[in-house]
């Protein structure tokens, strides 16, 4: 059970859509939702995102992958349980086999990483620039971002992750997830709001994004 104030709650119903919330919301001023994670009840042939029509399309060994005609969104048939997670970094999470996960894996191709910060400086210089990273993995995006002399925050929830973020590269890390009531104190504060490699792994997209 999260605590929300109740300015989020339109915005979360909003971005639920047809497919209905199956997460666990306690809302100040003594609003309550009641909604239990459910895979068997979902309808995963209607797009996350956009509702459209999204047959399965491939099957891996973790389950079926839709892809929505309309907005292109690629989707697993499954959706996470929602789990407690706590602020504080657990740095013992970070081990020799995740650090090189994340070393000779998951940040392996600098170029991609480089063609992220091209992407966000069409938008303007990012000297001075506030940026977030949602999802922000092993820190590489935000660390060239601040090598760009922009002021840069992550959030990342995995405590492995989030330590190696925090003490490899001395990033500002965050573990509240972007619908926790601590980010109203920071809203409109940034000039950027990046997802990378995010959204097809959220259980709601939509509600993520708004």
């Amino acid at each position: 059970t999260r605590t929300l104030s109740q300015s989020y709650v339109p915005k979360l119903l909003s971005g639920l859509g047809r497919n209905q919330p199956y997460c666990a919301y306690q809302v100040k001023a003594g609003i309550h939702l009641f909604m239990t994670p459910s895979n068997s009840n979902h309808d995963f042939e209607a797009c996350k995102v956009c509702g459209a029509a999204s047959p399965p399309t491939f099957h891996t060994r973790n389950g079926w992958i839709h892809v929505c005609p309309s907005c292109s969104l690629h989707y697993l048939d499954y959706l996470d349980e929602y789990r407690d997670v706590t602020p504080a970094i657990d740095g013992n999470a970070l081990t020799d086999d995740l650090i090189r996960y994340l070393e000779t894996q998951l940040q392996a191709s600098e170029r991609r990483f480089d063609a992220h910060i091209r992407i966000v400086d069409k938008f303007g210089p990012l000297d001075g620039k506030r940026i977030l990273d949602i999802g922000c993995g092993g820190g590489l995006f935000l660390t060239k971002a601040r090598e760009l002399n922009a002021v840069v925050m992550g959030i990342e929830l995995d405590d492995g992750r989030a330590a190696y973020c925090k003490y490899r590269h001395n990033l500002d890390i965050v573990k509240y997830p972007i619908e926790d009531e601590f980010w109203e104190r920071h809203y409109g504060t940034f000039d950027f709001v990046t997802l990378w490699d995010v959204l097809e792994h959220v259980n709601f997209p939509l509600a993520t994004i708004q």
